[in-house]
């Protein structure tokens, strides 16, 4: 790529850059605002995944009960059992 079409790539992207901060955009923001949507999955999301050391037999239901619900709120995924999780609408990304 020769330095003059490297200044006008350089260039429009400046641009666009220029643009999207005059929109309000902000590529920080909306990385911490899907990270806190309950739809959202992190590399860390798996089927597989255990959540908690304790397993449920009866008895131990309040310790389970705890441990399960700090490891769902820390993966902003209360909101599926406990009800607060409402339908996504239908232009949202995910």
């Amino acid at each position: 790529m020769t330095s003059v079409e490297n200044s006008e790539t350089g260039g429009s992207e400046a641009r666009r850059n220029q643009e999207r901060q005059e929109e309000g955009y902000d590529p920080r923001r909306n990385y911490e605002s899907y990270n806190s949507d309950p739809l959202y999955l992190s590399s860390s999301d798996f089927p597989g995944m255990q959540l908690v050391n304790v397993k449920l037999n009866g008895p131990n239901f309040q310790k389970w009960s705890r441990a399960i619900k700090i490891a769902l709120k820390t993966k902003t995924k209360l909101g599926f059992i406990d009800g607060s999780c409402s339908k996504p609408e239908m232009n949202s990304p995910f």
